[in-house]
């Protein structure tokens, strides 16, 4: 059972409290974003909120030891030590600066993460290109996701930029969980769509891409079946640019093994056809 305690490994984590909405009368769940860089701190649970406990706690000895010696109790963690495995896996790429670009400044517990929308239709770009060149920059997105990292990203060059971007991507896919804001999801979906129309990244980005596409097949294993079905067109809202992605790295070695695995989860579990090019 809770016992008011919680024992935070480092890393980023999503914690939720439920409290009374003040209008409504019903519980609600408000969740608290922060990222843990101790290697190891204990929580407390009051009508404050979460508090860290100091050395001087009298619970704090022996909650640490435990930890120490891998006694990780179910009150004491928010997941188990199989599951954090997979949590430090999905949130591998997310820093306390991406967590704070999204949040309010000078903030240790962010309740709400702020996505900026991303331009698909390009209009201000596409005035600058030339005509001949629109059409080619409309089929493979590399040039406007370059355009975009300037824009959006700090970093002062694209490697570093990219990194930001797949930790960006994990925070909003994870903020999209937590409080299903519509603004985040497309945020993440958007972003996915031109990644997947990128056949320049997947050539020249490899390590990048590799990243990309295993980040992919995690949050397409998490998905419902029916998520990506469009019940107006009748078809996925990503299922070409899936397609897309697919064909672009099909004779790719380096990429094999998540193109076996992407390729089976579109046909088995989301019912999505797509035919490769043969060469």
């Amino acid at each position: 059972k809770f016992k008011g305690f919680l024992s935070m490994p480092p890393g980023f984590h999503i914690l939720e409290a439920r409290a009374p909405n003040r209008k409504t009368g019903q519980t609600q769940s408000i969740p608290f974003y922060f990222f843990q860089e101790k290697p190891m701190i204990l929580l407390r649970f009051s009508k404050e909120g979460w508090e860290e406990l100091t050395e001087v706690d009298p619970n704090f000895k022996s909650h640490t030891q435990a930890f120490d010696k891998g006694e990780l109790s179910s009150y004491m963690l928010p997941y188990s030590s199989s599951l954090y495995t997979s949590w430090a896996f999905e949130t591998r790429y997310i820093t306390p600066e991406r967590l704070q670009s999204h949040s309010e400044p000078n903030t240790l517990w962010a309740t709400e993460l702020l996505f900026s929308p991303v331009d698909l239709q390009q209009k201000e770009r596409l005035k600058s290109i030339p005509p001949e060149l629109r059409t080619q920059n409309c089929l493979d997105r590399t040039e406007q996701i370059a355009w975009l990292l300037t824009q959006e990203f700090s970093e002062k060059n694209q490697n570093d930029a990219l990194v930001a971007l797949l930790g960006d991507l994990q925070l909003a896919w994870l903020s999209f969980q937590a409080e299903t804001e519509i603004s985040t999801f497309c945020f993440w979906r958007n972003w996915v769509f031109l990644l997947c129309q990128s056949e320049d990244l997947s050539k020249n980005r490899p390590d990048f891409y590799g990243e990309f596409l295993s980040c992919l097949e995690h949050w397409l294993v998490q998905l419902p079946s029916s998520f990506f079905y469009d019940f107006e067109t009748k078809e996925s809202f990503l299922s070409k640019s899936l397609a897309n992605l697919l064909e672009n790295i099909q004779n790719n070695p380096i990429y094999l093994p998540r193109f076996t695995a992407i390729d089976r989860l579109l046909r088995s579990h989301f019912n999505l056809e797509w035919q490769p090019i043969l060469t």
